[in-house]
């Protein structure tokens, strides 16, 4: 039986609101107009009579239906900008984390469906680089605490293995 994985529809809220609010009030100039309109054939074409005045019921379908229509867009919008809020996120998350020097072991990776999964090859690649750097690093302070020890317990040093070994180490770095 197949795993059936529950998405989040709401990942960045104020992001996806937020489009979703602004293409709703988009529609409501095409709202009003059409309004309007209606108002204007039920003036010239019945005696100068209101819509509310001929059929009451004109208003109230209206409405629900402008409403359904509102409601409609705001999902359909929360829904879809999920694919780039969802990314986004990912990307917010893991900027943070490498920014505190904690690197992915993993492989990052996008949904399927996500905008910006052509990010994937070139955080990996950033991912990888840094994972090198942090290991020649540890290498380097490695070598360094080990050279420490030998001068403070008074170990002989030979010099032509120490020179080589930190003129390996400067370019590794």
């Amino acid at each position: 039986m197949k795993k059936k994985i529950k998405r989040k529809i709401i990942v960045n809220p104020k992001l996806q609101l937020g489009w979703a609010f602004f293409v709703a009030m988009l529609q409501l100039p095409g709202i009003v107009i059409t309004g309007f309109a209606m108002s204007w054939f039920y003036l010239i074409y019945l005696d100068n009579n209101l819509i509310v005045s001929c059929n009451t019921r004109v208003l109230v379908v209206l409405t629900v239906l402008c409403l359904f229509l509102i409601t409609g867009v705001i999902v359909f919008i929360a829904r879809r900008t999920t694919t780039i809020a969802g990314p986004l996120k990912k990307l917010q998350t893991l900027m943070s984390e490498m920014a505190r020097g904690r690197v992915p072991e993993k492989p990052i990776t996008f949904r399927k469906g996500d905008w910006f999964s052509e990010l994937e090859k070139d955080l990996n690649a950033i991912s990888q680089s840094m994972n090198q750097a942090n290991q020649v690093r540890t290498h380097t302070r490695q070598t360094l605490e080990r050279f420490k020890e030998d001068m403070e317990t008074g170990q002989e040093i030979q010099g032509e293995a120490y020179i080589q070994t930190i003129d390996n180490l400067i370019k590794e770095l």
